[in-house]
């Protein structure tokens, strides 16, 4: 053994941890690259979706004028003015009986190009944002995802985890009276 030969392994060692962090690199790139092209069709599918989650909340939850639970979505395309497509999903409960309830607002926010998309929560009666979050999106194998709270969700799966929360959130406490009338006249006919 030389006295050099420890350089050559401790060149070969660094050598090998650069070529292995290039690689990664190139995953990374790779990755974002398919997250980039793969956002636009998330945005529209979930979009998509929030609608019908959003307006099927009303065709199943209306027992009378005053008795009822509806969703509602808006959707904004990005323009010369605003950069950001724009998104905004709300969940109110109509009650005589148990009172008005809203669920906190979710704003959701995909510029093009991104590979990611923010979420801003407000409160009713707050002043301003409550809580951002910027979700990542990413290739799997089921397609394109996004990571909420450790759990890997599609488009659709994100819009149903988003308006199935908002629901639950202002639910009526117990049956209201409406919806038993309502099921009651139904059998009598």
């Amino acid at each position: 053994m030389t006295s050099t030969d420890w350089m050559d392994k401790e060149s070969g060692r660094i050598a090998g941890t650069i070529l292995q962090a290039e690689a990664l690199g190139q995953q990374r790139l790779e990755g974002s690259i398919k997250a980039q092209q793969g956002a636009p069709d998330f945005w529209k599918e979930f979009t998509d979706e929030v609608k019908v989650q959003a307006d099927g909340l009303a065709e199943r939850f209306t027992y009378s004028m005053d008795e009822n639970i509806v969703g509602h979505s808006s959707l904004n395309e990005a323009d010369s003015t605003y950069p950001d497509h724009h998104c905004t999903v709300g969940v109110d409960r109509h009650s005589m009986e148990f009172g008005n309830e809203s669920a906190v607002m979710h704003h959701f926010y995909y510029r093009p190009g991104s590979s990611q998309i923010k979420r801003s929560i407000w409160r009713p009666g707050s002043v301003g944002v409550v809580d951002n979050v910027f979700m990542d999106l990413y290739a799997g194998p089921q397609g394109m995802l996004t990571d909420v709270k450790g759990s890997p969700m599609t488009a659709k799966e994100l819009a149903i985890y988003i308006v199935k929360g908002m629901y639950k959130a202002v639910s009526f406490p117990s049956v209201p009276k409406a919806a038993i009338n309502k099921t009651s006249d139904s059998l009598h006919r």
